[in-house]
């Protein structure tokens, strides 16, 4: 099984030429908030493990990729944060909250 790990600049999205290349899947990088860009082909920012600023809130973890005969299937989110940092609703800071490992839903 062939692997390419591709880097593209944050400001780059050229979601055209990505679904060109004829890969399965894309894990872009630099963007520290999860989110799915295309489903045929998966082009995903999978985010990071650990909320590293006050400013990253939510949940954070990695993707799972399903590989089947060498064809990717589903993908499922795995939430591993133990530390999660937000604001309050009068914008002060709050105090990281230690939870247990898929204390929130996969998604």
């Amino acid at each position: 099984m062939k692997w390419v790990i591709a880097s593209l600049p944050c400001d780059y999205s050229p979601y055209d030429e990505l679904k060109n290349k004829g890969y399965q899947y894309w894990a872009l990088g630099h963007v520290h908030q999860y989110e799915v860009l295309c489903d045929d082909p998966w082009i995903v920012f999978p985010g990071n493990l650990q909320g590293l600023h006050i400013n990253e809130p939510g949940a954070k973890g990695a993707v799972i990729v399903e590989i089947e005969n060498g064809i990717v299937g589903r993908l499922e989110r795995l939430c591993v944060a133990l530390l999660h940092c937000g604001r309050t609703r009068d914008t002060k800071p709050t105090a990281p909250q230690r939870l247990k490992p898929r204390d929130e839903a996969l998604w």
